[in-house]
C-alpha cells in the first residue's frame, strides 16, 4: 500500500496538509491527526508539509514490509532478526 501526503485548501483558502491511500484517496485519520496537531502547535507550515511526506513514507514503509506502524519494534523498522 502505497501513501501520499496531499494538499487540501479550504473554501476560505485556508491549507492542510492529509495523508491518503494513493490507491483509493481515503484519508489515514490518524496521520492527518497528527498533522493536525502540529498546526495547533504553531509549527511551521514548511515543517508540517514535511511531516506530512514522511509520514506517508513510513506509513508505506510499514505497510511493505508487514510492520504495525502504531507499535514497531526495532528489530521490524531494521528489516532483520
Amino acid at each position: 500500500m502505497i501513501f501520499r501526503a496531499e494538499r487540501a485548501v479550504a473554501a476560505d483558502d485556508s491549507v492542510d496538509w492529509v495523508v491518503v491511500n494513493a490507491e483509493s484517496y481515503a484519508i489515514h485519520v490518524e496521520a492527518t491527526a497528527f498533522l493536525a496537531g502540529l498546526d495547533g502547535r504553531d509549527c511551521s507550515p514548511n515543517t508540517i508539509r514535511t511531516y506530512a511526506g514522511r509520514t506517508a513514507l513510513y506509513l508505506g514503509y510499514c505497510a511493505a514490509h508487514g510492520v504495525n506502524w502504531a507499535a514497531p519494534d526495532l528489530w521490524a523498522l531494521k528489516g532483520s532478526p
